[in-house]
């Protein structure tokens, strides 16, 4: 009954597997993390869940003071894989010791929600469908695991000690590069390379932690590119009735030093682990967003995570500020530029923008042959002595020039072409 309560909000993603991306030309979009998204890989729905139980949600794209004053809680998709960027981590860090009772959630990147996407798509296909159909949709789904298979997202440049934050298991350095295969002994199975060991976690309120580079496990034995865990545990599994239909993806499984509280776990690993901080103020971190971006809240079996996730952001309304972007360090107040890529302002500038040309252009001046001027009816007969009498007007000399259109007129009426006499 508990997912019940965002079946609604997630059940506009449903529709889309069939009618926008197989029968339709529009591309599936796939932008990750935006909190305005219908993305499969947004937190569009995540975002109307919290806005539905009374919190004030709003996005930010720079870590400022105005937002360390407003926020009484973040929600940060990553954009990175790897764990928490140092300098982003520092910030966090006092945000979280200037307020009580403020709340961090935390979702590193794992897997987007493609594969999935299109393994649903292909699922719910007709019987009675046409092999047309059946072999975009194989196509779309086969070019969907070979881009997963090479996944190339941004990496964390520094990431903060795990000592003072927290790890992710089996990330490299840079673009993911095939498997190395690794030796087994004589006469057996192959062996994994030993752990290092963890060290301890150090007091809430140090200083902030030095730059621990991530370095590639060397000799890696082949992995499953799209592991999921067979079993569950902590104490929100026990909301999940059937582990195997929730398939949450196992790839880079978190790294616990001890002191956290582990709210879910995947075969004895790490998904979602919990600490508080000093003053009351708590830090949630969740492994990947199979539960929180829009593409994996159509599997209805992970809705109660996307609950318990909710209630740790807040029983009672709060501010909540979705933290997007890559770059979240700059000016104060962001450039208005920055809107274009929040929707639906992108789409209405683009629009506006268009009508704008084509207005433009019909206001154009036609360029071509010039038009030639009006006559100036400079022919007329009397235009000479007319013009003779202003300028003689204007020397003065009326007399001389009414004596001089009287005779005009007089030889003019008599009809003698003479008249030099």
């Amino acid at each position: 009954m508990r997912s019940c309560i965002i079946a609604n909000i997630a059940s506009w993603l449903a529709p889309a597997c069939l009618v926008l991306t197989v029968g339709c030309a529009r591309e599936l979009d796939v932008s990750y993390g935006r909190s305005g998204s219908a993305s499969i890989n947004g937190t569009k729905a995540f975002a109307e869940l919290l806005k539905g139980r009374g919190h004030q949600v709003r996005s930010a794209f720079r870590l400022t003071d105005g937002l360390s004053t407003w926020a009484d809680a973040i929600v940060r998709v990553a954009p990175y894989a790897g764990g928490i960027e140092l300098e982003e981590a520092d910030w966090y860090e006092q945000w979280l010791s200037a307020g009580a009772r403020r709340t961090l959630v935390f979702i590193a990147r794992d897997e987007e929600q493609v594969v999935a996407y299109w393994r649903a798509v292909q699922a719910k296909i007709p019987a009675d469908a046409d092999d047309g159909l059946r072999a975009r949709v194989q196509d779309k789904l086969t070019a969907a695991e070979k881009r997963s298979g090479s996944w190339t997202v941004p990496r964390v440049r520094e990431a903060a000690d795990k000592g003072d934050w927290f790890g992710v298991e089996g990330v490299p350095v840079g673009p993911i590069a095939p498997p190395i295969p690794f030796r087994a002994k004589t006469g057996g199975p192959p062996t994994r390379p030993a752990s290092p060991p963890l060290a301890p976690r150090k007091p809430a309120g140090t200083p902030a932690a030095k730059a621990v580079p991530t370095t590639p496990a060397t000799n890696s034995p082949p992995t499953d590119p799209h592991p999921v865990a067979k079993t569950l545990d902590g104490l929100w599994a026990r909301w999940i009735d059937d582990p195997k239909a929730a398939a949450i993806p196992m790839r880079w499984p978190l790294i616990a030093e001890g002191e956290e509280d582990e709210l879910l776990t995947g075969d004895d690993k790490p998904l979602v682990i919990t600490w508080r901080v000093f003053n009351g103020s708590n830090v949630v971190v969740v492994a990947n967003g199979s539960f929180v971006l829009n593409g994996g809240l159509l599997n209805r079996a992970r809705r109660p995570l996307t609950i318990e996730l909710a209630d740790q952001v807040g029983l009672q309304p709060r501010r909540v500020a979705f933290v997007e972007g890559n770059s979240l360090s700059g000016e104060e107040n962001p450039s208005v530029f920055a809107l274009l890529q929040v929707d639906p302002f992108g789409w209405v500038f683009s629009h506006l923008a268009l009508l704008g040309l084509a207005a433009a252009l019909a206001a154009a001046p036609i360029l071509g042959r010039p038009r030639r001027d009006a006559p100036s009816r400079s022919e007329r007969p009397a235009a000479h002595p007319e013009a003779l009498g202003v300028l003689m007007r204007r020397a003065g000399q009326l007399a001389e020039a009414r004596a001089i259109l009287e005779t005009y007129r007089r030889r003019r009426h008599s009809g003698t072409s003479d008249i030099s006499s």
